[in-house]
């Protein structure tokens, strides 16, 4: 079993080296909802990621801002998993505050915001901040480990 210190390094090179994050969303009469992301990780550990303002996922973190989200690397292996579960906030960040993760996220997306640039006009970031995240690695840890993030 990996100590405490290994398996933080692990966690963060596992979320730094993944792309897409899996957001689910519930209204204000707790109809659920779920999105995909490319997202980038600040030097605080939030998910930052682009959105279009008008979507339905946008409408909804407007009324109630807590979430939980995923990123898992597939696998067909039955028990052969590794990913992260998380429980947080979600919120827009100011026109301000985005305009300094738009250089990183295109340097992280070049090809990706390069093809979908219609998309990306009238987008905003949003920060995705943990409050709990689960951790599991089965190629490294065999069993499930959680780390509590205070962030």
């Amino acid at each position: 079993m990996k100590n405490k210190s290994e398996l933080l390094d692990s966690y963060n090179n596992f979320i730094n080296t993944h792309d897409i994050v899996s957001i689910a969303v519930s209204d204000k009469d707790n109809t659920p909802w779920i999105f995909n992301a490319f997202y980038m990780v600040d030097k605080q550990g939030n998910l930052i990621f682009l959105s279009g303002n008008d979507t339905k996922h946008s409408k909804i973190i407007k009324t109630n801002s807590i979430v939980c989200a995923t990123v898992y690397d597939h696998s067909s292996t039955f028990g052969n998993v590794t990913g992260i579960q998380i429980q947080g906030t979600l919120k827009e960040i100011s026109f301000l505050e985005g305009s300094k993760y738009l250089i990183k996220f295109k340097n992280r997306f070049d090809k990706t915001l390069n093809e979908d640039l219609k998309q990306v006009i009238g987008s905003r970031f949003y920060k995705l901040t943990p409050t709990f995240v689960k951790y599991r690695n089965s190629k490294e840890f065999n069993s499930s480990k959680e780390i509590q993030l205070s962030l």
